[in-house]
Order: C-alpha cells, then sequence, then structure tokens
C-alpha cells in the first residue's frame, strides 16, 4: 500500500534516491546505518529542467505520512465499527459479528497494526525509495549536493534513540481505535499482530 503512494508506476518519480559515489574506495555503511548521509530529493520544480530539493534522510515527510494514515485509517475503522454497533466499545468476536468485519475492516485494523512503530514505518519508507527510486541524474537534472548535515544528524540520532520511536505502541493505539478495550481485549487483538512491515 506505501509503496503505491511513493512509487510513480510510470517511473516520474517525484522522490528519489541517488547514491552516494564511493570515497577512498570505501563504500558506505548500510543505509540502516544512522552515520550513512542519505541522499533523498524531492522534485521542487519542473520545466525545461527539473529541480530537485537536497531532503536528506525523509524522515520528517515520512512521520508527516505516518501520522496522517495512522489517523485517518482509525477514523475510518471507528466510523464503520460505530455504524455496525452503534458505539466503539472493544467485543470479542467484533470480526465474526458482520461481513464486512470479516473482510475488509479486519484488513483496515490489520493495517492500523501495521503501524505502531514509527521508526520502523520511517524505515520502510525510506526502503521502498532505495529499492524503487535509485535515480542516476541527467543533464536537465538540477540538483544541489549538501553535506550531512550536523545538526540533522544529531536530530535523527534522537529521534532513532527515542524510546517513544522504537517501541511498539499497539496498546496506546487500540485505545484510539477502541472507546473501552481492556487489557484481555488487547492480547485478543496481539492474536492478530502476526504482522510485519511490507514494501
Amino acid at each position: 500500500m506505501i509503496k503505491n503512494v511513493i512509487v510513480n508506476k510510470y517511473g516520474f518519480n517525484n522522490i528519489i534516491y541517488i547514491k552516494k559515489k564511493e570515497r577512498s574506495g570505501q563504500q558506505f555503511l548500510s543505509f540502516r546505518d544512522i552515520h550513512m548521509p542519505y541522499q533523498f530529493y524531492i522534485l521542487e520544480k519542473l520545466d525545461e529542467n527539473r529541480y530537485w530539493k537536497f531532503i536528506n534522510r525523509f524522515e520528517y515527510i515520512a512521520l508527516d505520512l505516518y501520522d496522517m494514515l495512522l489517523s485517518y485509517s482509525i477514523n475510518l475503522f471507528r466510523k464503520l465499527y460505530r455504524d455496525v454497533f452503534s458505539d466503539n466499545l472493544f467485543r470479542k468476536d467484533f470480526d465474526k459479528k458482520s461481513y464486512i468485519f470479516e473482510n475488509e475492516a479486519s484488513q483496515l485494523l490489520n493495517n492500523i497494526l501495521k503501524l505502531t512503530q514509527p521508526l520502523k514505518f520511517v524505515t520502510m519508507c525510506q526502503n521502498i525509495i532505495i529499492n524503487n527510486c535509485t535515480y542516476i541524474p541527467q543533464n536537465d537534472d538540477i540538483i544541489k549536493y549538501h553535506k550531512d548535515s550536523i545538526v540533522q544528524f544529531q536530530k535523527y540520532h534522537q529521534f532513532n534513540s527515542c524510546p517513544n520511536q522504537c517501541e511498539d505502541n499497539t496498546t496506546e493505539i487500540l485505545q484510539r481505535v477502541f472507546d473501552q478495550i481492556d487489557e484481555d481485549g488487547i492480547s485478543d487483538i496481539y492474536l492478530w499482530k502476526g504482522c510485519d512491515y511490507e514494501d
């Protein structure tokens, strides 16, 4: 689902990754390493040339996307749930009490459960861009290459180290999905949670 939002199926991507050149014959570390200066760019302007704006690690755009997707998904699930049950109180086996919860709404809840770790979501977005939007600049590309910002590196390092970005927020998110859900209900939902991020 996220890949369809980020990657243009016709190859005209407005978010790209440009590989850094090797220095002194050494390659950079894995892109998952926070010390690697990422090279993500967003298309800022298009005329006879393409003007690319440096966005370094892409984490701010990915977090905005994360917040929008999570809020939209929770609100949609709550609306569907209220339409069926007239409230948003957790019910055991709710997925078997209505056709829509056997299919579409269950998939929606599964998607919500995939959005429990912001840092994992950012890394997934970075992976999608690196694997699908790596770009070799052409003559009509205007790109300002920048060194890795020390300030942004420090912020990214703090982001990576922040417990609420790395921890699983399932309980907090489920409390936003349902008006009342106890520990037993959360345990029931955890049984659904055999899901990892996918492209």
